[in-house]
């Protein structure tokens, strides 16, 4: 997939002095857009808008203050005319390690006052920029950067974990409401990445690196950079359809829940130069995916579902097209429920068939991504659907636990077969999504792009 095109945006980037943000910021404005490296060390924030160039501009924030973000996006709208995308990066922890019952209400207020609640307000003064006056603005995005901690508790990082995942139900709720005036909201839930937030608590002898990365299915700490790849796709026109969804990206660490540490991480293979090749398995959807991936040029081999109907027999099909490309960069999976069938037992063991066969390739080849779409429309019955997109996602986020050893990541869309699932399907296919595994990412009602 390529970047983000963002010439002309006009993007805001909170906590963009360091970190997530900074690498947010420079990627951004290598897509052309002119970006607001916003950030309460405005002195470090300066530095950084320099490193750029002279179409981006610095600015001192304090998120938890509505004057400060107002001002920070009429600074935006002055220098630009316009304010395209903000991304809600900003955020604290407190670095004491103490028990909720030992903080104090200003202790926890300051945490939330920045991730929560400062968010919350940032969201919604971008909305009412971006929406104008009686619905009459140019639409955009607003990307929320939550954590790996809103999905599980942290003891002794409680209000961490607390104001994280109130960004979720936030991302969610504003969503809907932001649709009718062509804004999308969404966001990134990283896990750990060597950000400045993560060298202080290492520092303070609360995180050993070597332990916390054999925690991680693929075996390591992530990079800032790899989290700005997921924020300019869900920013950027690639992901113009996308709203409401969260991804996560984490290397897997948020799906993986066993008793014992995951496999150690084998070397990977290097892909060869020629192993550009995607294969999509589907009819109806997973044709109109295949065209997604056919109008950036890369090569696309397309099977139908009824190759999906006998393990063997896809795999026999997925070993040719091993031996006639040389490798295979993605293998996506929307067959769907076997046709004429709405029982839930043959839906998931087809996806189970699919998959056995795709990762004897791809696992076999020590490279690669898995991608599966999960509808379950076909199935007899909304508790029997339920139940399907249930046990498959679980299914993949499984596959992503086996498979992260043998450098292969599986990740799943799960939603109605639109435009924005095809764009999610085709952004986790991809190199973009190198810290993405183990994510199911429920892609809701879409946005009319304005």
């Amino acid at each position: 997939m390529p970047r983000a095109r963002m010439s002309g945006k006009a993007v805001i980037v909170t906590g963009a002095a360091a970190g997530i943000g900074r690498a947010t910021a420079r990627l951004l404005a290598a897509c052309g857009a002119h970006v607001v490296l916003a950030d309460l060390d405005g002195d470090r924030a300066a530095e950084a808008a320099a490193e750029l160039g002279p179409r981006h501009i610095a600015f001192a924030v304090d998120v938890a203050s509505k004057s400060s973000l107002a001002a920070m996006f009429a600074a935006c709208r002055e220098a630009f005319g316009r304010i395209d995308v903000l991304v809600n990066n900003a955020g604290r922890t407190d670095q004491r390690g103490l028990p909720l019952l030992d903080h104090d209400r200003s202790s926890f207020e300051a945490v939330l006052s920045v991730n929560l609640s400062g968010a919350a307000m940032a969201g919604r003064m971008a909305l009412a920029h971006m929406a104008g006056e009686e619905g009459a603005g140019e639409g955009g995005a607003i990307v929320n950067v939550a954590s790996g901690a809103a999905f599980r508790a942290l003891p002794l990082r409680g209000s961490y974990s607390a104001s994280k995942a109130g960004v979720l139900g936030l991302t969610r709720a504003l969503a809907d409401e932001a649709r009718a005036h062509g804004v999308r909201v969404n966001a990134v839930a990283p896990g750990f990445v060597h950000t400045d937030l993560v060298g202080a608590l290492i520092a303070a002898g609360r995180l050993d690196p070597a332990e916390a990365a054999a925690k991680i299915p693929l075996g390591r700490i992530g990079r800032p950079e790899e989290i700005a790849e997921v924020i300019a796709f869900l920013a950027g026109p690639a992901a113009s359809r996308v709203s409401g969804a969260i991804l996560a990206a984490d290397g897997g660490s948020q799906a993986f829940g066993g008793s014992r540490p995951p496999a150690a991480v084998e070397v990977a293979a290097v892909a060869p130069a020629e192993a550009a090749t995607t294969i999509v398995i589907g009819d109806g959807f997973g044709e109109t995916c295949a065209g997604t991936f056919w109008n950036d040029d890369a090569r696309v081999v397309w099977l139908p579902s009824d190759v999906a109907t006998d393990g063997l027999v896809l795999r026999s099909a997925l070993d040719e097209q091993l031996r006639r490309h040389g490798g295979i960069a993605a293998i996506v999976d929307a067959s769907g429920a076997p046709a004429g069938e709405a029982g839930l037992l043959p839906a998931l063991t087809r996806r189970f068939e699919v998959a056995r066969a795709a990762g004897h390739v791809l696992c076999g080849q020590r490279y690669g991504a898995f991608v599966s779409f999960i509808d379950g429309a076909t199935l007899a019955g909304a508790a029997e659907a339920a139940a399907y997109r249930d046990a498959a996602g679980m299914l993949v986020k499984t596959l992503a636990c086996e498979w992260a050893a043998k450098g292969v990541r599986a990740n799943a869309v799960a939603g109605a077969p639109g435009e924005g699932a095809c764009q999610t399907l085709h952004f986790l296919a991809g190199p973009q999504a190198s810290y993405c595994t183990g994510s199911v990412v429920e892609v809701g009602g879409e946005v009319d792009v304005r």
